[in-house]
């Protein structure tokens, strides 16, 4: 099977900074392993037009 780029455009609104943190740990070898990589983040970013994150769990 051919490897098709995939992008994931990330919108959160972190409420637990210290659980956050072990999640990402996990999170890190995960995209290391597939050769992922960060295009861009920002801890502050400004919402220009539509609705801030909404808080509380994620619904999958």
């Amino acid at each position: 099977m051919a490897d098709v780029p995939v992008y994931l455009v990330v919108n959160l609104h972190i409420e637990d900074a210290d659980r956050y943190l072990q999640y990402e740990k996990g999170f890190f070898s995960i995209l290391k392993e597939h050769k992922g990589q960060f295009i861009t983040y920002d801890d502050h970013a400004e919402t220009l037009e539509g609705d801030m994150p909404r808080s509380g769990p994620a619904a999958w």
